[in-house]
């Protein structure tokens, strides 16, 4: 059967590709299909009974091994797109914090499913901000970020599931098909299950995804005045509210909520800030100090947003 036959008889089912094609999960969408890295890709690790690594922590690290090298044998003083390493896991629970040192790493169910995995936190840690932390550009498909109930004598972070800080050159962050997953109520977090600090031009996406019990709590910084950040919460299902804090009333930012269900309310502040809200159903109060109706999202295509795609000439 080929490839289009495949999707056509499919649908949206994700499927386990052919022999020779590419490794990651064949799913009918469009969009998915637009966002996911399309750069060079220089390292395939598996994770799972039998597979490349036992831990995600143990491929993690395999693959920034393999992008330094490569770094390193191109005479480059810093990674680019081309230097991705796709790791896709196997289904199961896995027990780890995980924290990325390189960019440029992507995830995938092998399954493509939004439960198709859980990863879930190893224990309480007084630094930790989530149970994945994420610092730079990077992609994440599929499976389940849990932060679990747990003793919270010592510490009560991790605070979320998940928590992204943006990098200084304007980071891209995706997450897809996945489901983030707050089951503490005692954490630092709330209920929250996304919470993120901004960096000039950062740019998050919170794509085909649930959020639960509660919502986001992103937001920028106040020495971040120039640039633009961009945070886009586009087809998801949340539990909570969802917002955007800009922490100034220079930066001229944006967020993007589109087709999306949420069942708290939408805030944005700082003045400079624009709520772009479209398609979507809000069981709150919306708040923003400008707001429209627009829903021309700006696709990261390839993975890279609108800005880090010109920042390296693609």
């Amino acid at each position: 059967m080929s490839l289009l036959a495949l999707l056509a008889a499919q649908g949206n089912t994700p499927v386990t590709p052919p022999a020779g094609t590419d490794p990651r999960p064949v799913v009918a969408d469009a969009t998915l299909n637009a966002i996911r890295p399309n750069g060079r890709r220089i390292g395939l690790l598996r994770v799972g009974p039998g597979k490349d690594y036992a831990t995600i922590s143990a491929a993690v690290s395999a693959a920034n091994a393999i992008q330094v090298a490569k770094r390193d044998a191109e005479g480059l003083s810093s990674l680019t797109p081309n230097h991705r390493v796709d790791i896709i896991i196997d289904a199961g629970t896995y027990t780890e914090t995980l924290g990325l040192p390189s960019p440029y790493l992507a995830f995938y169910a092998a399954n493509g499913l939004k439960d198709g995995f859980t990863v879930q936190q190893a224990g309480p840690g007084a630094t930790l901000t989530g149970t994945l932390i994420t610092n730079d550009s990077m992609y994440w498909e599929g499976g389940r970020i849990l932060r679990a109930v747990q003793d919270n004598t010592t510490s009560n972070w991790p605070k979320y599931p998940v928590h992204h800080a943006g990098h200084v050159r304007g980071s891209t962050a995706i997450f897809a098909r996945c489901t983030l997953d707050n089951q503490d109520p005692a954490s630092a977090g709330g209920t929250s299950a996304y919470g993120s600090d901004g960096g000039t031009n950062g740019y998050v996406l919170l794509y085909d995804c649930t959020l639960t019990p509660g919502g986001t709590n992103a937001h920028g910084a106040a020495s971040t005045t120039t640039g633009r950040q961009t945070f886009a919460v586009v087809a998801c299902t949340v539990g909570g509210g969802v917002g955007w804090a800009a922490m100034n009333n220079i930066a001229p930012d944006e967020m993007w909520v589109k087709d999306s269900a949420i069942a708290g309310g939408v805030t944005v502040s700082g003045t400079a800030s624009t709520l772009h809200l479209s398609g979507s159903t809000v069981g709150g109060t919306v708040t923003a100090p400008t707001q429209d109706t627009r829903s021309d999202w700006p696709v990261p295509v390839g993975g890279l947003s609108p800005h880090e795609r010109a920042y390296f000439g693609m």
